[in-house]
């Protein structure tokens, strides 16, 4: 049976596939010998538990007390890309493609009105190139909730991958609106304008605002990097590979890319020394 890559459940293009972010556990509450035991009746302090929880079994591949809380998780829109990843993921592990979608078909006729079920049967639908069927799945998540971001963003995906690049862009742009800060929208719409609508100089400060505080990950900083170069910021590029590279020597696509942009701009020490660390045969011609 065909199993799902971490890149697709993620559903982002598959070279920027990520693990969902650790969470630090919350110390526990003090107890007070007068008061007694600290409430824990916060909500937000119950989500963060039941997120850390959840997680805690993902990552133990124990999906099947994990798969509840994510479901609880994704609808209130907790830890969004995290838990929707974890979400799918866990469909995978237990039921394969074929397998999620058959269960999610159960769930939806169960209860038309759960819309992480009708976003997550769009989007295993979309693994199967169902695409008419996958739209209308995702289409009525969001008419049943409208500020559902992980179902906009599956939304922008299948314009994605049904060719409908600039409808994908808009939809990426109204996410950015509502989560400024959201890491698969920004991530995509760096590849969107660049690699689809060949925009570079539009992309670059998407890709920017992804590679931010993750500068030394390989593949946001080769993809800034890689950009930088396409609007003419050889120096800023350059920056970006040596940031992954002194972070991790070994990583391959960084220095290749290192040592081809040294080799462009005539600097063949340089560029040979970024080929040694990723042990690249490669023949430098003046």
């Amino acid at each position: 049976m065909r199993r799902l890559s971490t890149a697709l459940l993620l559903l982002t293009a598959p070279a920027f596939a990520q693990e969902p972010t650790p969470v630090a556990p919350t110390a526990p509450a003090e107890r007070s010998e007068s008061n007694g035991p600290t409430p824990t009746d916060d909500p937000a302090s119950e989500k963060r538990a039941l997120f850390e929880a959840a997680m805690t079994d993902y990552a133990g591949n124990r999906c099947e007390q994990a798969l509840g809380p994510l479901k609880t998780l994704v609808a209130a829109g907790y830890h969004g890309s995290d838990s929707a990843m974890a979400l799918r993921a866990c469909y995978d592990k237990l039921y394969g493609i074929e397998g999620s979608v058959t269960k999610l078909r159960a769930e939806v006729a169960a209860n038309p009105d759960d819309p992480v079920a009708h976003s997550n049967l769009g989007v295993f639908l979309m693994f199967q190139q169902q695409w008419e069927e996958a739209q209308k799945e995702v289409l009525k998540a969001l008419a049943l909730n409208p500020k559902d971001v992980d179902a906009k963003l599956n939304l922008a995906w299948w314009y994605a991958q049904v060719g409908q690049s600039r409808a994908a862009v808009r939809e990426h742009e109204a996410i950015l609106v509502l989560e400024p800060g959201n890491k698969r929208s920004l991530i995509e719409l760096c590849t969107l304008l660049a690699e689809r609508e060949n925009d570079p100089k539009r992309a670059l400060p998407y890709c920017e605002q992804h590679a931010a505080g993750i500068e030394t990950n390989e593949i946001a900083g080769v993809t800034l990097g890689l950009v930088r170069m396409r609007v003419g910021d050889l120096d800023g590029a350059e920056k970006a590979f040596l940031r992954v590279v002194e972070a991790d020597p070994a990583a391959r696509t960084a220095t290749l890319s290192l040592g081809h942009l040294r080799q462009y701009r005539g600097d063949f020490a340089g560029a040979q020394s970024a080929f040694s660390y990723s042990r690249a045969d490669i023949e430098l011609v003046d």
